[in-house]
């Protein structure tokens, strides 16, 4: 078992990633009758040590409306002791779920602080489906979702170099009429980012494909 601890009975959604130290595990925990971020590490050829919860925790500003902000999705990316997480967070209460990030340096062992992947202009809407991806060298990380700021589902992405994200950007193809969402994004071994999706236009559903030299 990923999580040895006694009230272990609300995990969903996970997510695994091998780093050059070990395994990373990520899914929802719902324990405590709030959706939370969680996170566990094992060392290479070893059992998993304790989870961690990842996302900040606030309280409800009315407890009638809920126990606290809650979180979910988790999307993990990762390269030799890099790893990068992101996932929705709804802290924000007004604009519902916004994309939160975090980053370790140890091969999962420990994340930093949360960070807000997305720029003002989303913050008064919600985002969904974020998918995060990482340079072989670590340094450049990308996270990709939808959200309506275009008045339908448009696939934006933003990159975060030296420690600071970028501006939202538009995904070219996956904006426009109909419906873009679901993306999925990955990098290769040149830097180049690559991006499936979900496009629904006058009724008909496909999967659309996309690369470009995001990184430069």
């Amino acid at each position: 078992m990923v999580d040895h601890s006694k009230n272990n009975q609300a995990q969903f959604y996970p997510v695994l990633k091998l780093t050059s130290e070990g395994r990373v595990v990520g899914w929802e925990d719902r324990r405590n009758g709030v959706t939370r971020i969680v996170t566990a590490f094992a060392p290479t050829h070893k059992a998993f040590a304790p989870y961690q919860f990842l996302n900040q925790f606030h309280h409800s500003p009315n407890r009638k409306f809920g126990r606290g902000s809650g979180a979910m999705r988790i999307a993990l990316a990762a390269d030799k002791k890099t790893v990068m997480a992101a996932w929705l967070d709804k802290r924000n209460w007004r604009s519902g779920y916004d994309v939160f990030a975090s980053q370790s340096r140890d091969g999962g062992k420990t994340f930093s602080g949360n960070e807000i992947a997305q720029d003002q202009f989303a913050e008064n809407l919600p985002q969904w489906h974020a998918s995060i991806a990482l340079q072989v060298d670590g340094k450049v990380a990308a996270v990709a979702w939808d959200d309506n700021r275009n008045e339908s589902p448009d696939v934006l992405y933003s990159l975060r170099r030296g420690g600071e994200w970028s501006d939202d950007f538009e995904l070219p193809g996956a904006d426009g009429p109909g419906q873009q969402s679901h993306p999925s994004i990955t990098f290769d071994q040149q830097g180049q980012l690559h991006v499936v999706w979900q496009s629904t236009v006058n009724g008909v559903t496909e999967v659309r494909y996309a690369q470009s030299i995001a990184s430069q």
